[in-house]
């Protein structure tokens, strides 16, 4: 095994120890597969967006995206609206509980930040993240 592939997997280990979900208890029962969660992520960060615009941020086809929505709209985690700008337009948002389950992935998100950054001095903390912010911005132009 490659140097390289070492420290590719020793950062995979390390990273699935610090990274754990959030506690089951606070969590809604839901079954929300990894796609809805990533499409709850988006609306959570972008706002109110059309379909097709949250099928290009989440990567997946818009029919799929489709499909999501009616069943997260069931759930009361999207809702759809019309647009104000253009009322032909129909937006999706995050629905009541979607709101809710984004609060509780919110909080879990900063007690993780927290409790990962609480063991080192201020000068590691800059250090590690601009090593963060670099993997980030390579990561980012290999996507692109």
């Amino acid at each position: 095994m490659s140097t390289d592939d070492r420290q590719a997997c020793r950062l995979r280990t390390l990273l699935a120890k610090l990274v754990r979900p959030p506690d089951e208890h606070a969590l809604p029962d839901l079954e929300l597969s990894i796609r809805e969660i990533r499409l709850l992520r988006a609306l959570g960060e972008v706002g109110e967006m059309t379909m097709t615009d949250l099928a290009a941020v989440i990567r997946t086809p818009l029919s799929t995206v489709t499909r999501m929505v009616d069943r997260m709209e069931a759930k009361e985690l999207t809702e759809r609206v019309r647009s104000e700008a253009d009322r032909r337009s129909v937006l999706v948002r995050m629905g009541a509980k979607g709101r809710e389950l984004d609060a509780i992935f919110d909080q879990h998100r900063r007690e993780l930040a927290g409790r990962m950054l609480e063991p080192l001095t201020p000068g590691e903390r800059e250090i590690l993240l601009e090593l963060m912010a670099k993997m980030v911005d390579a990561m980012a132009a290999r996507d692109a």
